[in-house]
């Protein structure tokens, strides 16, 4: 996935660390396809929890919950043609599970229309979100304003912003520069780039396109319709170019010149947002979780997959800490809940109920205003165990 090569070590010195303060209330898409393959390749999760991506969604979005950001589940539509995509009857099984987890959570949703990280990324550069979650490189091309890494889950979490154009030294659009790079060095849908381009010199063009005042994506573009031959070349872009970067100029243009290059289809690819956000994105709406939420974190081995006690304690820990909070309303419940309170509101305690009078397992974990004074198991289905 993503630009061949070092593309995040280039755009390492433009990243800073994220506090808990700064996402406090940030809408931030997530491409769930990302979180799902990494949950069914990881040989950790597999091994320790029965339903590794439940896992990993369920500990992660709640993580984001506490830290009072608004998350958005954004869902894989078909692949581009130019991808090829393994695995996608299982991503689709496994993200429909991950998507009523999200729903019963009060986590709105989105089906893209192809690609995740490309819907996700339309949202921001739409407004209708502030950031995309992600660890792959292709959300800055497809125009994200801003991409954090690491966010929700264990090892620091880094932001890279679009916005700071300084910071990139390469001026103008920062995603038309970047999708210049990506066109330079390849991704997976690009497979036509020039030969011997790599990551690092290919930003050496960039920054002599800034230093000049011009988009690298025009320069490219130019040079593949008007084909200028090599004095114009000399007497124009090259002047004052050292003889490296004269060097990587010239085997670009001479690429351009095919007429090939760069393709059209592609480049309107990254750059139309329109075309990639769902009708449903545009009103979304966050909820209190509904009582359906209870199911997934209390059914067996369902998210954390060790001894009922051990889960049950570590979900009642998560739960009772966090905004996490369960309707008690049934016809709220069935409807997705109501919006979320507002972060200043108390936090609703939570007790335990055991099925039987030992107090043997499995236990549930609900609100008081769930119980009636004389009840001591909840009746509704959305509270039974998988057995």
């Amino acid at each position: 996935m993503g630009v061949k090569g070092p593309f995040w070590v280039q755009l390492k010195s433009c990243a800073r660390s994220v506090s808990a303060e700064s996402i406090e209330g940030k809408r931030l898409a997530i491409d769930m396809s990302a979180w799902l393959v990494e949950a069914e390749s990881s040989k950790g999760l597999g091994v320790a929890h029965a339903h590794p991506h439940l896992f990993l969604v369920f500990s992660r979005v709640v993580k984001l919950l506490k830290l009072k950001c608004r998350p958005i589940g954004v869902f894989e539509g078909k692949a581009h043609p130019q991808k090829k995509r393994k695995g996608r009857k299982l991503l689709d099984e496994k993200g429909e599970a991950a998507r009523q987890l999200l729903e019963a959570l009060g986590v709105p949703c989105v089906h893209a229309p192809e690609e995740a990280e490309a819907t996700a990324a339309a949202l921001t550069a739409k407004g209708l979100a502030d950031g995309v979650i992600s660890e792959d490189s292709d959300a800055l091309l497809y125009g994200a304003t801003a991409v954090y890494r690491g966010l929700g889950g264990s090892r620091e979490s880094v932001v890279i912003d679009a916005s700071q154009h300084e910071v990139f030294g390469l001026g103008g659009s920062i995603q038309h520069s970047l999708v210049a790079c990506a066109l330079l060095v390849g991704t997976d849908i690009i497979h036509n780039s020039p030969p011997g381009i790599g990551v690092d010199k290919a930003f050496t063009f960039l920054k002599h396109c800034a230093f000049r005042g011009q988009s690298a994506l025009d320069v490219i573009v130019e040079w593949r319709d008007d084909r200028p031959d090599v004095k114009k070349l000399k007497n124009t872009f090259l002047t004052g170019a050292s003889s490296e970067t004269a060097k990587i100029s010239t085997a670009i243009w001479r690429h351009c010149k095919q007429g090939t290059f760069p393709d059209d289809k592609i480049v309107a690819t990254f750059l139309d947002h329109d075309a990639k956000i769902p009708p449903e994105a545009k009103k979304l709406e966050w909820r209190q979780p509904s009582a359906k939420a209870l199911y997934f974190v209390n059914a067996l081995h369902c998210v954390y997959g060790h001894t009922l006690e051990t889960s049950g304690k570590k979900i009642e820990d998560i739960l009772a800490s966090s905004r996490v909070l369960v309707n008690d309303d049934d016809e709220n419940s069935e409807a997705g809940g109501s919006p979320l309170p507002p972060p200043s509101g108390p936090a609703q305690p939570l007790v335990r109920v055991y099925r039987g009078e030992a107090h043997e397992e499995p236990f549930y974990i609900v609100p008081p205003s769930l119980l009636a004074a004389e009840a001591t198991t909840p009746t509704s289905s959305a509270f039974l165990c998988a057995s």
